[in-house]
């Protein structure tokens, strides 16, 4: 049987979609948007993120892409 450490570890944004996540506070204030419109991006499908209970986690390359656009290097 898991223990509790086990159970976090392995049901942490970054195990379930295999790519680097960040929460949404951390996009906010690494894009200068609100918090509020990061929720918004992601709920329409702008942003690659995905929600876990309550809060919701942005994939860093998304993130990057949004604001300088798609780099091909």
């Amino acid at each position: 049987m898991y223990n509790q450490l086990a159970l976090k570890v392995l049901n942490t944004p970054n195990n379930i979609v295999g790519t680097p996540m960040i929460t949404a506070e951390v996009a906010a204030e690494r894009s200068g948007i609100s918090v509020q419109d990061v929720y918004e991006l992601v709920n329409f499908g702008q942003l690659d993120g995905i929600k876990v209970g309550s809060n919701i986690y942005v994939k860093t390359m998304a993130l990057h892409s949004l604001l300088y656009g798609t780099d091909s290097n």
